[in-house]
Order: structure tokens, then sequence, then C-alpha cells
């Protein structure tokens, strides 16, 4: 009975596994198709104006021209702006450094949205 039990919980974990992983798969592709325009300016002062990328999953901003496609990590970008296309809303997002170990010698970045736009 005991190894019946062990082998159904074992089972049952591998499958939700699955399950997780193949829904992150789905939003990574999906994510991967959304073009919209923006705005980004990157640390090195140059502002992109154009058809932009961002997917959250491996947190990488995409900038497109008639060329090809340039992606940008969160430590090479300050801060960019994309328009919704189904709607007028603009949505920003901010790269964040943050301390990445205890000792606070290796500095990471991340894009976060900003929700609310308001004077202190």
């Amino acid at each position: 009975m005991k190894i019946f039990l062990r082998t159904l919980a074992t089972i049952t974990l591998v499958v939700i596994n699955i399950t997780i992983a193949t829904g992150q798969l789905k939003n990574y592709v999906t994510e991967n198709e959304n073009w919209s325009y923006g705005v980004a300016k990157l640390t090195d002062r140059i502002v992109l104006k154009g058809e932009f990328n961002f997917n959250f999953i491996p947190d990488v901003l995409r900038y497109r021209d008639q060329n090809d496609s340039n992606p940008y990590s969160a430590r090479t970008v300050n801060y960019f702006i994309q328009k919704d296309k189904k709607s007028t809303l603009e949505r920003t997002y901010y790269a964040i450094p943050y301390n990445d170990d205890e000792n606070g010698k290796r500095i990471k970045s991340v894009f976060l949205k900003l929700f609310i736009k308001k004077e202190i």
C-alpha cells in the first residue's frame, strides 16, 4: 500500500510539473509575438523609438527596426514605455538594480512595471 501511495504521489508531482512548464512555455511564446510602439532610454543615453517586445519570463526587451531585432537586458536599459495596441494606455517599466547576494557584491537588474503615477 505504501509503495502504491508513493508511486501515485510521484506521478501526480510529475504531471503538475509538466503542466506548469507547458503553461510557462505558452506564455513565453505568446509574449514573443506581441510587438507594440514605444520608447526606451538606454544606460548609455541612447533613446530608441520604434517597435518593442517585452518578454517577462526571460526579462528581455527587444527592439525591432527594418533590418533585425536587438535584445536588451535590464542592465542596459534605464526605462521603457510601451503603448498598448488595444487601448490608449502606456505601460512604463523601470530597470531597478538590487543586490543578488548577501555581501552586496553582485548587482543585478530587473524590470519593474510602474502601476500608479502620482506626485508626492
